[in-house]
């Protein structure tokens, strides 16, 4: 991994989705860099900065794959009920060296739509709410992640909790940006 003058490094990984884990030492040593890894229809970009354990991938190989069809399709769509949702399924499972700013190609058919991410917990069958994005006018959602598994992008608020009742206090990320 070469760092760049202007601090920015874009590895391709459309064809190649897997990357050595040592990547997120070597951009911990650039304070100022940012590493983006692009796919066909996702990126994803890590800000030195925000690096917090650059170890924190077990074993060598991070997978940069990140699908809009999960292999848990249909318990998330059972505990979904009629939302309308998208999945994104993302084949690194687990923590992350730090937080992520991840973009998904959602369709321009989503362009101006509002979204609310979720992750899904698949062994409680629960959603946890993530944020509220809006689909930009290109059809691409961003928001930021520091662990992966499955996740949900749906068209309204996911029973969250056990008893049926919807979380909606804002999350701190979600009060940061609105400040």
């Amino acid at each position: 991994l070469e760092v760049s003058a202007d601090k920015e490094v874009v590895v391709d990984v459309t064809d190649k989705e897997l990357v050595s884990a040592k990547a997120f030492g070597v951009l911990a040593e650039y304070p100022e860099a940012t590493l983006t890894f692009e796919g066909e229809d996702y990126k994803w970009t890590f800000a030195a900065a925000d690096i917090t354990d650059a170890d924190a991938i077990d074993g060598s190989i991070f997978n940069t794959k990140i699908s809009l069809e999960s292999p848990n399709a249909a318990a998330i769509k059972a505990a979904a009920g009629d939302a309308e949702i998208i999945h994104v399924y993302f084949s690194h499972h687990g923590k992350l060296p730090g937080k992520a700013l991840v973009e998904i190609f959602a369709g321009e058919a989503e362009a101006g739509k509002t979204k609310y991410v979720h992750y899904f917990d698949g062994i409680a069958n629960e959603f946890e709410y993530i944020t509220e994005v809006v689909v930009q006018d290109n059809g691409w959602v961003v928001f930021e992640i520091e662990h992966c598994s499955d996740y949900v992008l749906s068209d309204k608020l996911l029973d969250t909790s056990e008893n049926g009742e919807e979380e909606t206090e804002p999350t701190q990320q979600e009060q940061q940006t609105e400040e």
